[in-house]
């Protein structure tokens, strides 16, 4: 038996690829469609959408910041154990996976240096970080196990859901901004549908922490909520809008 843990040297490639890609995403994610609702509020003296975009850009820095600690401490936590009959994922607030020698169906191999033990289910994955200590005596104890592929159909999933969520943060800037009703209703079932995916992929995905479930179930609800906002007013309340 062997465990395998992320050290220093891990902790620092993180830090630099969480302010290098994570971070102007999930600023961008954020700014773009509050910029947009921000320059379509017509204050009286011109200075309030901008004390708004202020203050949430400093609560925005503050979160990140606070979310990149509580991601170093999960990171921290992680513990891989190999022995010859099962591989084993522990990790902060996610509950333990275990996939047997009999039940591995593939081990992946990304172009970043990760891993990936896929189960008979298709639930059942266990993602190895390239920031793990001694990725070469993972890869030589994980070969007992099956051969090493590449991930290429597994990243292409990957960027298809990615490209999902992006479509989705579209349609809800174009419901912001439409004011066809026809399209509004239309736009606002199919972003109705993702979320209702979404919550799905998030309920059965065993690598997401408990408290991320938990917040990211408030956020697609509330997302929800305003998308039925949305449609509501400008299908009912605002007679008037073009059809």
């Amino acid at each position: 038996m062997k465990q395998y843990f992320i050290g220093e040297e891990g902790l620092k490639k993180f830090k630099k690829r969480y302010y290098n890609i994570f971070l102007p995403v999930m600023a961008l994610g954020a700014v773009i469609p509050l910029t947009i609702n921000l320059m379509s509020i017509h204050a009286a003296d011109g200075y309030t959408p901008w004390i708004v975009f202020g203050a949430l850009a400093v609560y925005f820095t503050f979160s990140l910041t606070r979310m990149f600690k509580k991601q170093k401490t999960m990171l921290e936590s992680y513990r891989l154990t190999i022995t010859e009959n099962e591989i084993t994922r522990e990790q902060m607030n996610t509950p333990p996976l275990t996939i047997s020698f009999m039940e591995v169906k593939e081990i992946m191999k990304t172009r970043k240096g990760s891993f990936i033990v896929r189960g008979i289910s298709k639930t059942d994955l266990i993602q190895i970080p390239a920031w793990v200590d001694d990725t070469a005596g993972i890869e030589e104890q994980l070969q007992t196990f099956s051969t090493i592929t590449t991930a290429k159909n597994f990243m292409r999933r990957q960027y298809g859901a990615l490209a999902i969520r992006l479509a989705a943060l579209g349609i809800l800037i174009a419901i912001s901004m439409v004011n066809d009703r026809t399209v509004v209703a239309i736009l606002g079932a199919v972003l109705i549908g993702l979320i209702i995916w979404g919550l799905n992929e998030l309920r059965i995905n065993k690598n997401v922490t408990v408290n991320a479930k938990r917040r990211s179930m408030v956020v697609y609800t509330l997302i929800a909520i305003v998308v039925v906002f949305e449609v509501i007013s400008k299908f009912w309340l605002y007679p008037n809008i073009s059809q």
